[in-house]
């Protein structure tokens, strides 16, 4: 009776699998790296926001050119004594100041210079965008050729188990031996659930990174990790990023933004001159002790401020150490620049020579072991645990091949962002 039991949950187990672990990847289309990469720069949320920093700093350029404001000041007086017949009059002047020193030009290079400063961390973050999202890409290559091997070997794994419920029918296998079988099937089946769990939360992330929300279609991508091999010189990589690393180049415009700054803060210390002219009218005055005729008069003025907040020399000092902060800056950046590409090339090198020890004989050597383990088994010549332990081994390389050709991706990926290059492509 027991023997008819197990017989029967064998094609429950398979049609359990068949529509729980192929639902929901096969139904998808693909997209390919390149459609993938142009949704990320016209509909990344974060990019858009990003750009708005350059319509800020662009609108902030023509604020600094504006110019002082004329100020026209009317009066108008009346003695309000009727008895004693003082009589009323008006008063206009019009009054400008004159801007010295040039701080309208500093304003408006120091604005420039933000301007460009921006458009630099615009550039920079643009391609930190281009390499997390490549990354995220080929994290879900790595989650789909998982998954693929899971049911790979899942169902290697699973017609074993099948074919072990025939023979233990027919007396000719042990109850433990079939029993371990099915164990090891039920245990690959959680391996396929696993893998179709990260698989469905990598998709996810690509639909942020192209702005999308998470319930919108989710294609799979296309492409594999094999073709990530490129041949670099670590000299001509140094000097490729000091040439083209954006956070370099943003680095050294800080010190002309500051300088810009110092200028602008000094000619902000020079006086400014106010000018005005005016005219005034007064009525006749008609009282008998004093009479006067009605008159008109006319002035014109000059104001001078006194500049004793000069002596306070505090916003010069502060200007002065932005400047030398800023140049401490650029070193730090220079040193690691160059740290981290000699640490993303030894790792690069090294993913190569890793992925190239398996292609060149530990994947065909696990699969020929395993065939022969499962030949040997189904002919009665081995037992079980060596074909498990063959089994285990074999899914296990290729497990681990697939994350060392993961890894060689992602290594040339950081190695290129380290240097500021970027050709990538599927």
């Amino acid at each position: 009776m027991n023997t008819y039991k197990y017989l029967i949950l064998i094609p429950l187990f398979t049609v359990c699998f068949s529509a729980s672990a192929e639902k929901p990847q096969d139904s998808l289309r693909t997209e390919s790296y390149s459609a993938y990469i142009e949704k990320v720069k016209s509909a990344n949320l974060g990019l858009m926001a990003l750009r708005y920093n350059l319509d800020i700093a662009g609108a902030e350029v023509q604020a600094s050119k504006i110019l002082p404001d004329p100020e026209l000041n009317i009066t108008y007086f009346d003695n309000n004594e009727a008895n004693m017949q003082l009589g009323y009059g008006a008063e206009t002047e019009l009054s400008y100041t004159l801007e010295l020193g040039g701080k309208r030009k500093a304003r408006i290079q120091l604005a420039q210079s933000a301007l460009t400063s921006q458009e630099l961390m615009f550039a920079y973050q643009f391609k930190q965008l281009l390499a997390d999202a490549t990354l995220s890409y080929l994290q879900t290559i790595r989650d789909k050729a998982l998954l693929e091997n899971a049911k790979d070997s899942y169902l290697r794994m699973l017609h074993i188990a099948k074919a072990d419920s025939i023979r233990f029918s027919k007396g000719a296998l042990s109850e433990t031996d079939f029993r371990q079988s099915r164990l090891e099937a039920n245990s690959l089946q959680n391996n396929v659930y696993q893998a179709s769990a990260d698989i469905e939360k990598s998709l996810s992330a690509l639909l942020m990174f192209k702005g999308m929300s998470q319930q919108e279609e989710r294609p799979l991508p296309a492409g594999d990790l094999s073709r990530f091999v490129r041949e670099y010189h670590p000299d001509s990589l140094m000097a490729t990023a000091k040439l083209y690393r954006e956070d370099l180049r943003l680095a050294k415009q800080n010190i002309h933004f500051n300088e810009k700054n110092y200028r602008l803060v000094k000619a902000n210390r020079r006086m400014d001159v106010n000018i005005a002219v005016g005219g005034n009218f007064n009525s006749e005055v008609t009282n008998p002790i004093s009479p006067v005729q009605a008159f008109n008069g006319m002035s014109a003025g000059i104001t001078v401020p006194l500049k004793f907040s000069n002596f306070n020399k505090g916003d010069l000092k502060a200007a002065q150490f932005s400047i030398d902060q800023s140049k401490v800056s650029l070193l730090e950046v220079e040193r690691q620049i160059e740290t981290e590409v000699k640490q993303n090339y030894a790792e690069y090198l090294s993913a190569c020579r890793k992925v190239q020890q398996y292609t060149l004989n530990m994947l065909e050597e696990a699969e020929t072991v395993l065939n022969g383990k499962i030949y040997a088994y189904e002919r009665g010549e081995t037992g079980l645990i060596e074909v498990l332990n063959a089994h285990r081994t074999y899914n296990k390389i290729q497990c681990v091949y697939i994350e060392e050709l993961y890894h060689r991706a992602m290594s040339l990926v950081e190695l290129e962002r380290s240097c500021g290059i970027w050709d990538i492509a599927f």
